[in-house]
């Protein structure tokens, strides 16, 4: 895939990477995304918070910025479960485009 995408850009990649160092890089890369998306649910700001706390003193219980859903099924007698939620992505300054603020 490197080679792929380097002979694309028109650039020559010398070497190989081998087996073991592709799967730590994959391995790292999912240990980063789980660390990172801690750190976004951590700081978000719910829309619905922000609208309670202007209209009542009494808000402080709502303080999620995100939903969640789960569902779950079985079939052949081996269970599938699915998990997902969504959370707004919060604009960068100065901008009015959605784009993750990094």
């Amino acid at each position: 895939m490197i080679r792929m995408v380097g002979s694309t850009l028109g650039v020559k990649v010398k070497g190989k990477l081998s087996r073991h160092t592709v799967q730590r890089s994959i391995q790292e890369g999912g240990v980063a995304s789980r660390i990172q998306m801690g750190y976004e649910l951590a700081n978000l700001k719910s829309m619905f918070y922000e609208h309670l706390k202007m209209l009542s003193k009494t808000a402080n219980s709502v303080k999620s910025g995100f939903t969640t859903s789960s569902d779950g099924t079985t079939h052949k007698n081996t269970n599938y479960d699915s998990r997902h939620f969504a959370y707004k992505v919060p604009l960068c300054p100065g901008s009015n485009k959605v784009r993750p603020v990094i």
